[in-house]
């Protein structure tokens, strides 16, 4: 092998290195940032008894939350496309990332645990599951069944 091949490989070789290793650096900036703001959605599920991250224009959204004012159901709520400079992005991307493992919304959060979408609290509203839910956790709503 001539000494330009030679050359050549080890170049090649040294930026593929490079590469890798600014990767590996962007991946660990990455991660104070994400752990950053899974405490701040950890803390705002831990301080609420039902917490829900939404998108104000979202039908979904809209449903899931009519359902529970239906229900009279106290809750908090994050509007993520009313946040700004993208954070409402970057925090569904690490709901999706390291909490719940789902990157719509809405997602709705009952005592610090994830309960789910709006089809979920829908069905579960139709099928007595989410007031169950709700009464087994001691959180309150209205018995009395309303039409959605």
């Amino acid at each position: 092998m001539n000494n330009n091949k030679k050359f050549l490989l080890l170049a090649a070789a040294c930026l593929f290195l490079v590469s890798c290793l600014t990767l590996v650096l962007m991946v660990q900036s990455k991660e104070p940032q994400d752990q950053e703001l899974v405490r701040s959605i950890k803390k705002d599920i831990e301080e609420n008894d039902v917490f829900v991250y939404s998108k104000s224009y979202c039908p979904y959204c809209m449903r899931a939350k009519q359902t529970l004012d239906q229900m009279g159901v106290k809750y908090t709520v994050k509007e993520l496309d009313l946040m700004p400079n993208g954070e409402g992005l970057q925090i569904q991307q690490t709901l999706a990332e390291h909490v719940t493992g789902v990157r719509t919304v809405p997602q709705i959060f009952f005592k610090n645990h994830f309960w789910g979408g709006s089809d979920k609290t829908v069905q579960g509203y139709h099928s007595g599951e989410l007031q169950k839910h709700l009464r087994s956790l001691g959180i309150a709503f209205t018995e009395q069944k309303a039409e959605l």
